[in-house]
């Protein structure tokens, strides 16, 4: 039974992780800060008893901290991501005001509800802190206050953004080859792969698209600027029509960006950040599912014969991937390094290798007809989308593996196709289709030395 104690060390929050307390109320100086559960209430708790639930209470507080910091680093990216935009003549103002009058109010779902539907999207180490109540004792989920933030509206407590954008890509990546029974490398039928009803999507999802096309997008990518004789974006907008996991990722970082840029901008609108934080967190998961069907898919029936579906899901990965560094949650980053590697090496292993030589021109062409070839004197071409996409999303494979490989201390796990893919034969009328430049603002050759001191080293070690 609870015993009476005056908390004369402070919360109970601060006391179990041994901090000073200013025992302020309804939440002292010290969670307010960390933004984390402040259990501050006169009885002691019964996970306080020195024992195993009070050391599963601890562990659950240190993952609660170590979520709330990402949170907040999250925050302060999107805030300067908000700033730049508006330094870049962006402005927010007039699409804030236009999504307030449209945005639905969110669903009166309970916490409870909520915590059961983000189970999945959370690492292994997450749910079994946060997510057994029952482990430790009756009180230990409904008592403390929850700090309003920005990201905490009352009705998602409990679901915070870093704990649901945790990948969760449970499936293994070694991508098994399946015996050819077509010559067809036209897309079947994966879960993200489908082409959504446009009569579906709804306006304030429309409102999301162009947000990620005109806002987020060229901030993320500032450098990338496809001339209008090369195609321009319109692969993007395309493939986002016909590809529902990187739809759902798109729409995810727009929304997150939206309702952080409307919170730093401007006081009040409380039922558009509702709106806003309630379509992330339904796209997000939709984005993470699709994505999680579509590798189970790749290691149950393997990628032969489909290489525009691979090259689709690689896009999706790498979306996610995007996601993840876009909103300052890069700590997770591995796991989709893993699958896209893992899906680049397959599509070039079976479509784009010549005589042992990996051929970025000979993969592109396999995808299908291009959009158009010109009178050019070197016969200029405009790929189609999933051409153009899989040439984007390809290139900055190259370009995270090698960046990677500095954080790793290894070599670049893709550096066998440097040579061919980033340099070329080195004939004049052989330039490699890949240019860094374009996509991440650093020439090949740079990238490449990154990559030859990274493996010098790793020779002298």
């Amino acid at each position: 039974m609870a015993t009476k104690v005056k908390p004369v060390n402070g919360c109970w929050t601060c006391r179990l992780r041994r901090k000073k307390c200013d025992e302020a109320r309804p939440v002292c100086g010290e969670c307010r800060t960390l933004e984390v559960t402040c259990h501050f209430r006169d009885s002691k708790p019964e996970w306080m008893d020195g024992g195993d639930r009070q050391n599963a209470m601890a562990e659950r507080l240190k993952a609660e901290v170590k979520r709330s910091a990402t949170r907040r680093r999250s925050k302060r990216h999107i805030e300067a991501l908000a700033r730049g935009m508006e330094d870049d003549g962006f402005s927010f103002m007039d699409a804030a005001e236009a999504a307030s009058m449209e945005t639905p109010a969110p669903p009166t779902t309970t916490v409870q509800q909520k915590d059961e539907s983000v189970v999945a999207l959370m690492t292994p180490s997450e749910t079994s802190m946060s997510m057994t109540p029952s482990s430790l004792g009756p009180e230990s989920v409904d008592t403390g206050v929850f700090v309003d933030s920005p990201f905490d509206n009352s009705t998602f407590s409990h679901t915070d953004a870093s704990g649901m954008l945790d990948p969760v890509l449970n499936a293994t990546f070694d991508v098994p080859v399946r015996a050819a029974t077509t010559t067809d490398h036209r897309p079947t039928n994966p879960a993200a792969l489908q082409t959504p009803d446009p009569t579906l999507i709804k306006e304030e999802d429309q409102f999301l698209v162009m947000t990620y096309l005109d806002y987020v997008m060229p901030f993320l990518f500032p450098l990338y600027k496809p001339s209008v004789v090369d195609g321009g974006r319109t692969w993007m907008l395309a493939l986002l029509v016909k590809n529902t996991g990187l739809y759902h990722t798109a729409l995810s970082l727009s929304a997150y960006v939206f309702s952080t840029a409307l919170s730093a901008q401007h006081s009040g609108h409380d039922h558009c950040k509702d709106g806003s934080w309630e379509c992330l967190l339904k796209q997000s998961e939709l984005s993470i599912k699709t994505i999680q069907q579509d590798v189970e898919q790749f290691n149950r029936d393997g990628i032969q014969d489909r290489l525009v579906e691979g090259g689709q899901l690689m896009g999706s990965v790498m979306q996610m991937l995007t996601f993840q560094m876009g909103c300052g949650c890069g700590e997770y980053w591995q796991p989709h390094m893993d699958a896209a590697i893992a899906l680049f090496e397959q599509i070039f292993q079976h479509y784009g290798t010549v005589n042992g030589v990996p051929d970025m021109k000979v993969v592109l062409e396999k995808m299908g007809e291009m959009s158009w070839r010109n009178g050019h004197p070197k016969n200029h071409t405009v790929w189609a989308p999933d051409q153009a996409a899989f040439l984007f999303f390809g290139s900055l494979v190259l370009a995270y593996d090698i960046i990677a490989s500095t954080s790793l201390e290894q070599p670049p796990r893709l550096q066998a196709y440097h040579q061919r893919l980033l340099i070329g034969s080195g004939c004049p009328d052989d330039e490699p289709l890949v240019k860094l430049e374009n996509f991440v603002g650093c020439q090949n050759w740079v990238l490449i030395l990154i990559a030859e001191l990274d493996r010098f080293k790793q020779s002298k070690q």
